[in-house]
């Protein structure tokens, strides 16, 4: 008996874009009959995942992640012809920017510096924000914030951009400034 070889199998999505420490899954539509390996190379000569149509993802470094797929018959074990691919692109996240802890007198606004991570090239934002709801994008280092009397609380973060929609968020460091009055 001569049997066919299945059809190449589809893959949904066929590309993806997240930040480093985000996961992301690739699928193929289950049908009975059938299972689905994944492999490293189109060659088929590093297995990823054998007997298991939807593809978990967690990578530990950035880059460019091409995974392929095949359909095989279950009963007859016959393989498809071909494979099909799907591409990751895993972009770095940025270094988060470190402000320390300021004691002031007054309460005007005050001049912050952000010490530690501050790396002002192209595409890469950074934003800081209050208890009070204010806050704005940083244009400059020194940069300016509102004080009331007491102790205020801050938050910065990096936001990197890549593409026209895709961003990756530095993790926030929270800082504070007591103002004497």
């Amino acid at each position: 008996t001569v049997n066919a070889n299945p059809d190449d199998p589809v893959i949904s999505p066929t590309a993806g874009t997240i930040c480093l420490g985000q996961t992301f899954t690739f699928s193929a539509p289950q049908q009975d009959d059938f299972i689905y390996n994944w492999y490293a190379d189109e060659k088929r000569e590093t297995t990823i995942l054998e007997d298991n149509n939807t593809l978990f993802l967690e990578p530990e470094k950035a880059g460019s992640y091409t995974y392929y797929l095949e359909r095989e018959n279950r009963k007859t074990g016959c393989k498809s012809t071909g494979v099909v691919s799907a591409t990751l692109q895993v972009n770095p996240i940025p270094l988060t920017p470190i402000v320390n802890d300021l004691v002031v007198c007054g309460t005007e606004d005050v001049l912050v510096t952000i010490s530690e991570n501050y790396n002002p090239v192209q595409g890469l934002r950074y934003y800081w924000y209050n208890d009070k709801d204010q806050g704005d994008e940083i244009t400059k280092n020194p940069f300016e914030v509102p004080v009331a009397a007491g102790t205020n609380s801050f938050s910065i973060y990096a936001t990197q951009q890549y593409g026209e929609e895709d961003f990756c968020n530095s993790e926030i460091d929270e800082f504070t400034i007591f103002a004497y009055p």
